[in-house]
C-alpha cells in the first residue's frame, strides 16, 4: 500500500509541475528570445563582447575582493583571517588586471581554451583506445576534433584573442536560446488535462 501511495503522490507532483510549465510556456519563450538575441549580438560583435565579458568579470572580481577583505577582519581566528585576506587580495589583483588590461586577459583565456581543448582531446583519444567501450570510435573522433580545434586556435594567435571569447559565449547563448524556445513550444503542446489537474 505504501508503494501505491508513493506512486500516486509522484504522479500528482509530476502533473502539477507539468501543468505549471504549460501555463508559463510564454516565459520560457521570452527567455529563449532574449538568449538568442544576446547570442546573435555577441556573435555579430565578438570583439566588443569579449571586452565586455572581461571587464564585467574584472569588476565582479574587484567587488568580491573588497568584500572578502572586509569580512576577513571578522573571521575571528588568525588562520581564517589570513586565508580570507589572501583570497581577497588575490581577487583584487586578478580583477585589477582584467579591468586594466582586458586584451591581455583575453589572450591568456584564449591560450587556456586551446590548452584545455588539446589536453581534453588527447585524454579522449587515449581513453577510447585503451578502454574500447561501445562506440569508442566516436569518442576518438571527438578527441581528434578537440585537438585540431586547439591547435587551430594557437595558429591564429594572437589575433584570435580579440574575438574568440565573445564568439564562444555568443554561440553558447544562441544554442541555449533556441533550446528554451523549442522547450516552450513543447510545453505549449502539452494536453490541457494536465493544466486542469494541476489547478
Amino acid at each position: 500500500m505504501t508503494g501505491v501511495k508513493e506512486t500516486a503522490l509522484n504522479d500528482c507532483t509530476l502533473s502539477e509541475e507539468l501543468g505549471a510549465i504549460k501555463k508559463n510556456w510564454w516565459a520560457m519563450l521570452l527567455a529563449g528570445i532574449v538568449f538568442t538575441l544576446g547570442g546573435l549580438t555577441a556573435m555579430a560583435f565578438p570583439f566588443l563582447s569579449s571586452l565586455s565579458i572581461t571587464m564585467t568579470l574584472g569588476i565582479v572580481s574587484l567587488v568580491c575582493g573588497a568584500v572578502t577583505i572586509v569580512t576577513s577582519f571578522f573571521a575571528g581566528r588568525w588562520g581564517l583571517f589570513f586565508m580570507q585576506l589572501f583570497y581577497g587580495v588575490a581577487y583584487l589583483v586578478i580583477g585589477g588586471l582584467m579591468v586594466y588590461s582586458p586584451i591581455a586577459t583575453n589572450a591568456a583565456i584564449t591560450l587556456l581554451i586551446a590548452a584545455f581543448a588539446i589536453a581534453g582531446g588527447f585524454f579522449r583519444c587515449i581513453a577510447a583506445v585503451a578502454m574500447r567501450f561501445p562506440r569508442w570510435g566516436w569518442t576518438m573522433v571527438g578527441g581528434i576534433i578537440n585537438i585540431v580545434f586547439g591547435f587551430y586556435i594557437i595558429s591564429l594567435f594572437p589575433g584570435v584573442a580579440l574575438w574568440l571569447l565573445g564568439l564562444l559565449v555568443g554561440v553558447d547563448l544562441f544554442i541555449a536560446g533556441v533550446s528554451w524556445m523549442l522547450l516552450s513550444f513543447d510545453a505549449k503542446r502539452l494536453p490541457n488535462t494536465i493544466v486542469h489537474e494541476a489547478s
